[in-house]
């Protein structure tokens, strides 16, 4: 199927060498293909396309990080975010810091950030705005570094002024239950279908919940 997309690529190329997406699409072929060398060339002359373009930035940070080229890929998240600040380029950039302890305290900051531009995206109705995804990543990384009040005080904020919260919720109500908290993960579980009135998994998982306490009514 790779092999298909590059020959496609090619041909357009062929066509019109200065058809950035063509190039783009040439690049994840052949980054699937596991030619790397030639995945990174091509997106590098997507990027001298279009230099402007922020978006580039983060899919060159992307395969950075693929190839644990770590450096290079904090400098092009960077740039990226410099160039079109979006919640996408800092979430980016704080999961590469988040695996160094010793820069915890940047790595929170941009998550922070991130949350900020996603706040900004959301306001303005940006289609792909992922508010509560980048508050997940903040709670994420208060618990793994045992911070577990600041964790359940990012859910819960995330909750509040997040569009889509469903797991959000599930993330916290799991915590609750970790601590013995049942009664008050039962309560969220059912916000959680008030939340999403539209969907039946929260429904599913109080019931999974019941039948496994016993309760079959």
């Amino acid at each position: 199927r790779y092999d298909e997309v590059l020959e496609q690529s090619d041909a357009i190329i062929a066509l019109d060498p200065k058809h950035f997406s063509a190039w783009v699409l040439r690049s994840q072929a052949l980054s699937k293909l596991d030619r790397a060398e030639e995945a990174e060339q091509s997106l590098l002359k997507a990027v001298e396309l279009e230099p402007e373009k922020a978006s580039l930035q983060i899919l060159l940070a992307m395969h950075y990080e693929q190839r644990l080229r770590l450096a290079d890929a904090e400098a092009a998240y960077r740039k990226s975010a410099a160039m079109e600040p979006s919640a996408l380029a800092w979430t980016g950039l704080g999961r590469l810091l988040f695996a160094d302890p010793k820069r915890d305290a940047e790595t929170e900051e941009i998550f922070k950030k991130a949350i900020e531009v996603a706040r900004s995206e959301q306001a303005a109705g940006k289609e792909k705005s992922d508010l509560a995804g980048t508050w997940q990543n903040l709670a994420s990384f208060y618990f793994q570094r045992q911070r577990s009040a600041e964790g359940v005080a990012a859910l819960e904020s995330g909750i509040e002024e997040s569009e889509t919260k469903l797991d959000l919720i599930y993330q916290l109500a799991r915590y609750l239950r970790r601590q013995g908290e049942n009664e008050k993960a039962d309560a969220l579980m059912q916000r959680a279908t008030e939340a999403s009135p539209g969907s039946a998994e929260p429904h599913l998982m109080i019931c999974a919940r019941k039948a496994a306490l016993g309760d079959l009514e």
